[in-house]
């Protein structure tokens, strides 16, 4: 063998083996949004922003130092007494310190940036919490979109085969002709919905493209023995008490009231007074020793240098500001009972979501075994109906229709065992202990030798 032709069988061994590693697993798809997802990015760009905000607000609380420096030429021209211009260099620098003492409008604010500092906190772990669902959502998206796709062309193809034996029966005068159209409806009607699926499968896959940036052709399939349990603990008031003290959403509410809360405070500290300490340090320096001729008389200039220094404290009292600070004052109180209301809408939602979702992931299981006990009785109810279509106590339609049942009844199984996957992420999400460590105990179950693929 030359050597062109072993580099050729390489090259079919890599892009092979490259086909291969397409296919990827819910882990390493998760691990690839966390570094590519543009929502999670911008989530974490909002929280060091918010972390800057902070910075701000402190420094509001702390002394200022200020470093001046100035340089002027000034000309004097006496024209009545006709003397010589004269040019004066005087330059100036100094520093200047304040501190504030007391001011208590500032440190209420500044304890309600420090509270949005704590919501951005949680915002941005919501947000990853988040980023595991659409991952996870969006990953059995596809294995659904390509089980319905392989359950249509499953179906498509055994009506293909009923439809090429009713003619031949209606070829030879076994039946009639309405037995073939009945046939031909139900194969025209099967390639309909092969055709939806496969663009089921296609949206799915471009749905997870748009998290990560990557495109994918295959994934990996959720095994058989994945183990279908009821949530523990069997109680779903205990579920909904862990969600109102765990659920990242509701406690970025709760930090927005104890922010409104400061931002009352610091509306109405505007009427009290202010102290704050000043020093400065400034000195002042003439370089020229010219003289000035005024009124005849020569005014002689020698340099100075003159350096001051100050020292004291500052009270400022607000008296009166047209009613701004009333107004002020009344509008951050609205707010704080407006997001009060909110915060109790959200904990009654919350609870609402939670306990549907135990519910949920409660019939799921229930679900998921008579699905499982579904597919054993229409595949005995097709046996049975093609039995009888052969000896003639049966048509064609019942034929058809056993054969849907039992297609449809393989598809609502797999999405059932989906369905329990997502609601039972969603419930510890909304608990608030949705993590990782959630996303690789799935992952144990991804079979990585059972790829999907996307198809033609």
């Amino acid at each position: 063998m030359d050597s062109k032709n072993i580099k050729a069988l390489l090259a079919c061994g890599l892009l092979s083996l490259a086909g291969i590693s397409q296919a990827q697993t819910l882990g390493e798809i998760y691990n690839s949004a966390v570094d590519n997802d543009p929502q999670i990015r911008a989530a974490g760009a909002a929280l060091k922003s918010q972390k800057s905000l902070t910075q701000q607000a402190q420094g509001a609380l702390l002394p200022k130092l200020d470093f001046t420096y100035s340089k002027s030429h000034t000309n004097f021209e006496n024209k009545a007494s006709a003397g010589s211009p004269v040019t004066i260099i005087a330059s100036s620098y100094g520093l200047s310190l304040s501190q504030p003492l007391f001011n208590a409008s500032t440190w209420f604010n500044y304890k309600q940036v420090k509270a949005i500092d704590h919501k951005a906190e949680l915002d941005f772990s919501a947000s990853q919490q988040d980023l595991i669902i659409r991952v996870a959502v969006n990953y059995f998206n596809i294995l659904r979109a390509n089980d319905a796709l392989i359950a249509a062309k499953t179906e498509e193809a055994a009506i293909k085969r009923q439809l090429e034996q009713t003619q031949q029966r209606f070829d030879v005068g076994l039946i009639a002709i309405t037995d073939v159209h009945e046939a031909q409806a139900a194969f025209d009607l099967v390639q309909v919905g092969r055709i939806v699926a496969k663009n089921q499968l296609d949206i799915a896959y471009e749905a997870l493209q748009a998290i990560t940036g990557q495109q994918y052709t295959s994934i990996s399939t959720l095994k058989e023995d994945y183990p279908i349990t009821n949530p523990m603990p069997a109680d779903p008031q205990a579920w909904a008490d862990d969600a109102l003290a765990g659920n990242f959403a509701l406690k970025s509410i709760e930090t927005l009231v104890v922010s409104a809360r400061q931002g009352v405070k610091a509306k109405r500290a505007k009427h009290l007074p202010t102290v704050s300490l000043f020093g400065q340090y400034q000195v002042d320096d003439n370089d020229d020793a010219s003289t000035i001729v005024f009124n005849n008389q020569a005014v002689p200039l020698s340099p100075t240098d003159q350096v001051s220094k100050t020292i004291g404290i500052k009270i400022k009292l607000p008296l009166y500001s047209g009613g701004m600070t009333m107004a002020a004052s009344r509008q951050a109180s609205y707010d704080l009972i407006q997001t009060q209301e909110n915060l109790t809408m959200a904990q009654r939602s919350l609870v609402q979501q939670t306990r549907s979702l135990y519910s949920a992931v409660v019939a799921d299981v229930q679900r998921i075994k008579a699905r499982q006990q579904a597919i054993v009785s229409t595949q005995s109810a097709l046996e049975a109906t093609e039995v009888g279509y052969d000896v003639g106590t049966r048509n064609i339609v019942d034929v058809l229709q056993a054969q849907r049942g039992l297609y449809r009844s393989k598809r609502d199984y797999a999405a059932a065992r989906y369905d329990y996957v997502i609601h039972k992420l969603q419930l510890k999400q909304a608990t608030g202990q949705l993590s990782p460590a959630d996303m690789s105990a799935i992952n144990g179950w991804i079979d990585s030798s059972s790829n999907t693929q996307r198809r033609n």
